[in-house]
């Protein structure tokens, strides 16, 4: 009678199944449905990286409510120019931001669709409060920024499906 309350003890304690436990065939799977040039995207800041298609099989496979993002104030922390009264025309000044470039050109393109949500990660570091990271859709927050459009929708990622994430 011990052991098998000994082994239910034990049982117990065992931490529970991630609910973010993610299935390598179903993650390939869903890779394979999206267009070529998106099924290794990838994002990197510093000594940190991001596997996009991951980030986006765990919003369609944890559905979600997009949050709306204030444009200047996401374009101001990236270094990108903001414009209150829409696209001025003219020439694109260069993308100014030291760490995230983004070729003011492409950003643009009628192919960046700024209906289309980014993708913001909660990082938490060093056991600090989670700060806001966008991992996904700078071309989309340039392109914003500069057509003065004043919100984004965001699919926010919790911190446990950050690091979930992480390659």
């Amino acid at each position: 009678m011990k052991r098998s309350a000994g082994k239910a003890s034990r049982q117990a304690k065992r931490p529970a199944a991630s609910a973010l436990a993610i299935k390598s065939e179903e993650l390939e799977a869903f890779r394979a449905q999206l267009p070529e040039y998106r099924r290794r995207e990838t994002f990197r800041f510093l000594t940190l990286s991001w596997d996009i298609v991951r980030a986006l099989y765990i919003v369609h496979k944890h559905p979600r409510e997009t949050q709306k993002i204030d444009v200047a104030t996401f374009a101001q922390n990236y270094g990108f120019p903001f414009n209150e009264q829409g696209d001025p025309g003219g020439d694109l000044p260069e993308s100014s931001s030291l760490f995230f470039y983004t070729d003011p050109k492409a950003a643009r393109d009628d192919r960046i669709d700024t209906t289309r949500p980014v993708l913001i990660a909660l990082v938490a570091l060093s056991g600090e409060k989670p700060g806001a990271m966008m991992i996904d859709g700078l071309h989309r927050l340039y392109k914003a920024a500069w057509q003065g459009q004043p919100q984004l929708e965001a699919y926010v990622l919790t911190p446990e499906e950050e690091r979930a994430c992480r390659i």
